[in-house]
């Protein structure tokens, strides 16, 4: 098995045992860029790129009427508001205004942001 000396059931026995049923064309680095066959390769070995559970809630409310309509309500106007704010930013418009809560923008781009209601 290659002389390696780890434990079984370890990180590095895995790795070895994931190295060793890779064939020798996957493992090596293709030229040129782009997907090598190496990500390829090393993905089918124990990262899993599928979602453990089938959603991801952004909140969690549950037994209370009404309130995921209460707190979807402003996402969606920030999230509207953000769209149309860098829609207008793209086309070359640097005097937009952002809505408040715009972090990215602001810091790395020093767009204009509007103060918190």
């Amino acid at each position: 098995m290659g002389g390696s000396t780890a434990l079984p059931g370890t990180t590095s026995a895995r790795s070895d045992a994931c190295a060793e049923s890779t064939p020798k064309y996957l493992s090596k680095r293709k030229r040129g860029g782009g997907t090598s066959a190496h990500n390829l390769a090393m993905k089918s070995c124990g990262e899993s790129t599928t979602a453990i559970r089938g959603r991801n809630p952004t909140f969690a409310v549950s037994g209370v009427a009404g309130a995921y309509a209460a707190v979807v309500r402003p996402l969606r106007d920030f999230q509207r508001a953000y769209a149309e704010a860098r829609a207008r930013w793209r086309a070359g418009f640097r005097d937009v205004v952002f809505p408040a809560g715009t972090w990215w923008m602001v810091r790395g781009h020093s767009a204009v942001v509007a103060a918190l209601p």
